[in-house]
C-alpha cells in the first residue's frame, strides 16, 4: 500500500510540472509515519489530513489547554506544539492557492475561527479605502518554526517564499495575507497586479492559470483597497 501510495503521490507531482525528489517526499512519508509512536500528539496528523481532504490550508491557534498555557501565560518565543501552518501536500491533490481556514486549540478541541464578514457595499464609508486587506498576526517567532511537517529550516523557508504572502506594517509587525473584500476595480489596480505577479513568480503554469481565473472571478465583485501602513508583499 505504501509503495502505490507513493507511486501516486510522485505521478501527480509530475503532472503538476513541480519538481520531483524523491529523497525529499521519502523524509515527509517518515516524517508522517513518525506519528504512529506511542505518546506522539495525533492532533497534528489529525489537521494535516484534513487540509488535505478540504485541500484548503489550516492555521492553527493555541487558546489554551492543560497541560499548556495560552501565549499571554508563556514566554514570548514559546511554540505550542499543534500551532501552526498546515499545507496542503502537493500530489495528494489538486493545488489551489486560497484563503486558510483557521481554527483555536484548546484542551485537545479544536473550534472554528470565524472572520468577520464582508460588509455590504453600500455601507462601506466612501472616504476609506475601496479594498479592504484581512490579515493574521504572524507568531512572536520565526516563521520557519510556524510551518508544521517540516523537515529544517532550509526546506521551511522555501514553503514560506512559495505559499505565504507576508506584509510588514509601519511598527515591523509581520502580517500574514488572508483575503480581500470592497469594491469593484480594473486589472489595473496595484494590489492585483501584485498578486498576478507573485502568483506567476511561484506556481507552474497549469496551477497560475487556475488561481488567476479564480482570483479575476472573486476580485470583480471586490475591492480597492490600502494595504497595511501602505506596504505591499
Amino acid at each position: 500500500m505504501e509503495t502505490n501510495f507513493r507511486s501516486r503521490w510522485a505521478t501527480s507531482l509530475m503532472k503538476l510540472g513541480l519538481n520531483f525528489d524523491i529523497w525529499m517526499m521519502q523524509r515527509h512519508w517518515s516524517s508522517i509515519i513518525e506519528c504512529n509512536d506511542p505518546g506522539f500528539p495525533l492532533e497534528q496528523i489529525h489537521i494535516l489530513v484534513l487540509a488535505q481532504v478540504l485541500n484548503r490550508p489550516i492555521i492553527v491557534f493555541p487558546i489554551e489547554s492543560s497541560k499548556f498555557p495560552a501565549r499571554d501565560g508563556r514566554p514570548g518565543g514559546w511554540k505550542h506544539p499543534v500551532e501552526g501552518f498546515y499545507p496542503q501536500l502537493p500530489g495528494l491533490n489538486m493545488y489551489r492557492l486560497c484563503p486558510p481556514l483557521l481554527l483555536g486549540y484548546t484542551n485537545g478541541n479544536f473550534y472554528a475561527l470565524i472572520l468577520p464578514p464582508r460588509p455590504a457595499v453600500g455601507r462601506v464609508d466612501p472616504g476609506r479605502p475601496s479594498r479592504i486587506y484581512r490579515y493574521i498576526r504572524c507568531p512572536p517567532y520565526p516563521l520557519t518554526e510556524y510551518v508544521q511537517f517540516v523537515n529544517d529550516a532550509k526546506e521551511a523557508e522555501d514553503f514560506i517564499k512559495d505559499n505565504i504572502v507576508v506584509d510588514v506594517d509601519c511598527n515591523g509587525q509581520q502580517w500574514i495575507y488572508h483575503s480581500t473584500f470592497g469594491s469593484s476595480h480594473t486589472k489595473n489596480d496595484l494590489g492585483f497586479l501584485l498578486w498576478k505577479d507573485w502568483i506567476k513568480t511561484h506556481f507552474p503554469k497549469i496551477i497560475r492559470e487556475d488561481c488567476e481565473n479564480a482570483v479575476t472571478a472573486s476580485e470583480d465583485s471586490a475591492s480597492k483597497v490600502g494595504r497595511i501602513g501602505g506596504n505591499s508583499p
